[in-house]
């Protein structure tokens, strides 16, 4: 802001919807910030539990995103598809969701079991390798792939790993 580089260049930013308030979006628009992009997760409130440890509500994601709208930044989400605990049933929740919140960018990634991460150590803390579904025990690896293979072939590839603007999903 001092060297005035604000006035030549305009910015996006990644942000956490639990950080995002008036005093921030101030300072964003003061930096020429006209983008902010959030790791929402998902639509559904388990799910943003179990991927956020329970921090993050679906008030707040939908608070950040009406703070953004009201100060004119230009709004984007990435959500988490096939974690271990989602059925198809959120995944559409998930996309409703994203309709509601009005973004204007939005991308689909596979959940992904890091070696180290928190979820990665919660399986192997609990030794979890499979699950229980409809009375049948299934490989959790084994359903993740069944999802996005669902997703690929009900949605083609427009969504998965892939930014898409709210004009191509209405």
């Amino acid at each position: 802001v001092e060297n005035k580089i604000n006035k030549q260049v305009s910015f996006g930013v990644f942000a956490r919807v639990d950080h995002i308030d008036t005093e921030t979006c101030l300072l964003l628009k003061k930096m020429n910030v006209n983008f902010i992009e959030f790791g929402i997760e998902s639509g559904t409130q388990q799910n943003i539990q179990y991927l956020k440890d329970g921090n993050i509500t679906l008030e707040i994601v939908e608070s950040a995103i009406a703070l953004c709208k009201k100060h004119n930044f230009k709004k984007g989400g990435n959500f988490i598809i096939g974690n271990p605990l989602e059925t198809e049933k959120d995944i559409l929740q998930t996309l409703k969701f994203i309709k509601k919140l009005d973004l204007d960018k939005f991308a689909f990634y596979p959940c992904t079991l890091t070696p180290g991460s928190k979820l990665w150590n919660n399986f192997v803390e609990k030794k979890i390798t499979q699950l229980k579904k409809n009375n049948k025990i299934i490989s959790i690896e084994q359903e993740k792939i069944k999802i996005q293979k669902e997703l690929l072939k009900k949605y083609g590839k427009t969504y998965l790993n892939k930014t898409v603007s709210k004009e191509r999903f209405q």
